[in-house]
């Protein structure tokens, strides 16, 4: 006597397996009590999801077959999205024309520096009811989800249910232990370390203007409008900000997401950042290397290791002590400037490099060789004219296929047939928007204390993961759909994987539609994996 699959059962269980498989169920389950025990617990799981969702249970016996997305609202849908994506377009390109004055730049929606400057301003204004709070409401959450699980495995064991709720609540951190927390003390929105303050801990400091001007021997973490650094950081900087000025002195190395940066201080390891602008002033110094992703960036001050920035221009009027290392469109190296080692380009048009100084000496020039490389557009005219486009799209096609064949054979209940009501989709959509976003934030304020963060990777991993997997849960519903297959058949499966992967691949490389609907399939299958995961684990604690 052989035994179904746990698929098969769980298909069973929601009333969706075809007749003939149906009876070929039942009469195996006449003669199991095993698996007799795991259906009837996949029904108690399956009512109890219709009953937290509001859904009607299945009924037994009844079979429900996936329902086929017939071609013409197919063409519809398709169009409806192609005239939305146009008119967009449209909107956005006649929008972009505009030129709003200057104090009103921030309404800007196709600024991509405006949603730079939006994180800044949501890190700032989340904590200000106090990150203390924050985390006291986490614990006491976190207590009593725990206290509910307990309750539910060791009931008949209060003694050792309330020993663990007393020891996970000695193990969560809190903010107060953690890390030393400034916030604005009045409606000025204003944070200060006073000069004549020492902080022996990691600071977290967060307000619409941030000073530091004491003396903070762990790491700082700032969050603001305008962070300004006039004191002393003995670890590294940490900073989201619309704008940054370090005045002082920093032990460790600087990570900034900043729309200006302006360095007039000192830097003792090395300096990462992703701005608008980014100035180095004369006078200022940072011992090691700076990596700067920005629109343009000035050195006057000296870098004593590599300088490598990736922008759109970059002048050196200061000092690199080593390699300048350059990709964007033009470079300027001032006849005060000067560099010890190589300089390499990478430039669309040869004629945007300037050095000017000819002759190297030990104060200004080039001590080392320069390498300007033209690089022209990767495809000059269309990209679908270009046989790499087709190669690279079907080395993600083979990809996708492989590991949703990997995860077919591994977790197969991650691929029930469902959802695929109209309600079922749109809660998947916004269960998966809430993880696209929720899952990042909540990694960030985990990793700020030193136990948090391992499980802040784990989530990020996890949340990354999910993101690749999205597109491969939508690709087999959509196969499913079209081919009918429900079944547990790993063939029917494969095949219908397959066709829908082609058809997602064609969809979001559509000029205008394709980021929409990438988008939309992102949003949808990150809903529909956290769905199915929760099925998966609730099935396995039932069968157990």
């Amino acid at each position: 006597m052989v035994c179904e699959s746990e698929l098969v059962y769980s298909i069973y269980a929601d009333g969706e397996l075809d007749p003939e498989a149906t009876r070929r169920v039942e009469s195996h389950l006449a003669r199991c009590e095993s698996c007799r025990r795991l259906v009837a617990g996949l029904r108690e799981e399956s009512a109890t999801i219709a009953r937290v969702l509001r859904l009607p249970e299945p009924a037994k016996g009844v079979v429900r077959r996936p329902a086929a997305i017939a071609p013409s609202h197919l063409a519809w849908i398709l169009a409806a999205v192609a005239v939305s994506a146009l008119g967009m377009h449209a909107f956005f390109a006649e929008l972009s024309q505009l030129r709003l004055p200057f104090a009103l730049r921030w309404l800007d929606p196709t600024n991509p520096w405006l949603h730079l400057s939006l994180i800044p301003r949501v890190l700032v204004g989340f904590p200000q009811g106090g990150v203390a709070m924050f985390f006291q409401s986490v614990s006491i959450a976190s207590i009593v989800i725990f206290a509910l699980g307990c309750g539910r495995v060791l009931r008949r064991r209060p003694a050792v249910m309330l020993a663990g709720v007393i020891v996970l609540a000695f193990m969560l951190p809190s903010a107060a232990s953690a890390t030393v927390t400034r916030f604005p003390k009045s409606a000025n929105g204003i944070a200060i370390v006073p000069a004549d303050e020492t902080i022996d801990d990691t600071l977290f400091i967060a307000g619409e203007t941030a000073f530091i001007d004491g003396n903070v021997k762990g790491d700082v973490i700032a969050a603001g409008e305008r962070i300004r650094v006039t004191g002393a950081v003995g670890g590294s900087l940490i900073c989201a900000a619309k704008e940054l000025d370090v005045d002082g002195e920093v032990t460790g190395d600087i990570y900034s997401l900043t729309e200006f940066l302006s360095l007039r201080g000192e830097v003792r390891r090395n300096v990462h950042s992703m701005a608008k602008r980014v100035g180095i002033a004369s006078g200022s110094s940072v011992a090691r290397d700076i990596y700067v992703f920005t629109d343009g960036a000035k050195i006057e001050g000296r870098v004593d290791g590599d300088a490598r920035v990736f922008g759109r221009w970059v002048e050196v009027p200061g000092r690199v002590g080593r390699n300048l290392r350059f990709k964007g469109e033009r470079i300027l190296i001032a006849a005060t400037g000067y560099v010890g080692g190589d300089v390499t380009a990478d430039v669309k048009d040869k004629r945007t490099v300037a050095i000017e100084t000819a002759d190297a000496t030990e104060e200004r020039g080039v001590r080392g060789r320069v390498e300007i490389n033209e690089k022209r557009p990767r495809f000059s005219t269309s990209r679908y004219a270009h046989s790499r486009f087709y190669v690279w799209q079907l080395v993600r096609l083979v990809a996708a296929c492989l590991t949703g064949a990997v995860l077919f054979w591994l977790a197969p209940g991650l691929f029930m047939p469902k959802p695929q009501s109209g309600a079922s989709l749109l809660r998947s959509s916004g269960v998966g928007f809430v993880t696209l976003i929720a899952v990042p934030l909540a990694a960030l304020l985990s990793g700020m204390t030193l136990i948090g963060l391992p499980m802040a990777l784990l989530a990020l991993a996890a949340w990354l993961a999910t993101m690749y997997m999205a597109s491969i849960f939508v690709a087999a519903l959509v196969g499913r759909s079209l081919l009918r297959s429900g079944d547990g058949n790993g063939r029917s499966f494969l095949l219908a994987l397959l066709l829908g992967l082609l058809i997602l691949r064609v969809a979001v490389n559509l000029p205008w539609a394709g980021a929409i609907i990438g988008f939309l399939v992102l949003v949808v299958g990150m809903g529909m994996a956290v769905f199915q995961a929760a099925g998966v684990m609730r099935r396995v604690r039932a069968s157990e």
